[in-house]
């Protein structure tokens, strides 16, 4: 009886090493998907604090008020849970009425957020009547697409 049983010992001993090949090419699948999963929400968390950054960093331009017809206002801040954010505003236009006198300055603030390798700039434009440093009129408004 002991040579029958033999061919059957070898053929579930091949069978059971697919059995473990196959799993262990399901696990590795399995790995690898839970893995781009993974980079994938980084990436979008990294996208999503860079374009708060770049918010933050036209919000702060705004708020600062020191923009001025000789020089332009530069900045820059962190966020506190990940991002920093860079900011300038600069004079781009003045138009003076002849008839009245009245002054209109045009600025650009620009703002360039990054959180890990993700980068996100907006440009907002506005305007300011009369003497510096004036209240801000929002007059464009611009959000560059956001870098991976």
């Amino acid at each position: 009886m002991s040579g029958p049983l033999r061919p059957t010992r070898g053929a579930v001993l091949v069978m059971v090493l697919v059995f473990l090949a196959a799993g262990a090419a399901l696990s590795t699948a399995v790995a690898r998907t839970a893995a781009l999963e993974l980079a994938m929400t980084e990436q979008g968390l990294s996208r999503l604090q860079a374009q708060l950054a770049a918010e933050a960093g036209l919000d702060a331009a705004l708020e600062a008020g020191g923009w001025s017809a000789s020089a332009p206002w530069q900045g820059r801040g962190e966020l506190p849970h990940g991002g920093r954010w860079a900011a300038s505003v600069t004079l781009v236009a003045t138009r003076l009425d002849p008839g009245s006198g009245a002054v209109e300055w045009v600025f650009e603030a620009r703002s360039t957020g990054a959180a890990g390798s993700a980068r996100a700039t907006m440009v907002q434009g506005f305007r300011v009547d009369g003497a510096l440093p004036g209240i801000p009129q929002p007059a464009w408004w611009h959000r560059a697409e956001v870098e991976p």
